[in-house]
């Protein structure tokens, strides 16, 4: 909820964006963790900084559907949830499994995973807020006034 009204002061770009950045950043210094108190230290700030992301993302797709669209829109949202985990899963395990050279890692972990899954998120994050940051036309549409314009025209 905090998250929320948060988005609604700055903006969702910039909030969502933030979230991300932050998100992916704090994943990738997961490869840095050398022992349990660093282990749950960063998995507290993780859940911290992707908190607000799913309520967030909610919220954004209220201000764009309109209500008889809404219900169709926001279940595709959930169904990605299940698909991701299922692409997802088989990827990140073999990649966890096997190190470059295709042997089975003895000490293993996720620390390559995480060093390698993390940074593509966050450089993402930051594309696409630094390509809209200078449209004053996106920036526009995050104001209250032009969300009901863009909702009549679907």
């Amino acid at each position: 909820m905090p998250s929320n009204l948060l988005l609604e002061r700055v903006g969702a770009r910039r909030w969502i964006a933030r979230i991300m950045i932050s998100w992916g950043l704090i994943s990738a210094s997961m490869c840095l963790v050398t022992g349990p108190f660093s282990f749950y230290a960063l998995r507290l700030l993780l859940g911290m900084a992707e908190a607000g992301f799913f309520p967030g993302i909610i919220l954004y797709l209220t201000y764009w559907y309109p209500r008889a669209r809404r219900a169709r829109i926001v279940s595709a949202f959930f169904l990605a949830i299940p698909l991701s985990n299922a692409l997802g899963s088989p990827l990140s395990a073999g990649f966890v499994a096997t190190t470059a050279m295709g042997t089975i890692r003895q000490s293993g972990g996720s620390k390559p995973r995480d060093c390698f899954h993390s940074p593509p998120s966050a450089r993402s994050a930051l594309r696409c807020w630094s390509h809209s940051a200078g449209a004053q036309r996106i920036r526009a549409i995050d104001r209250p006034p032009w969300r009901t314009y863009l909702t009549d025209l679907f």
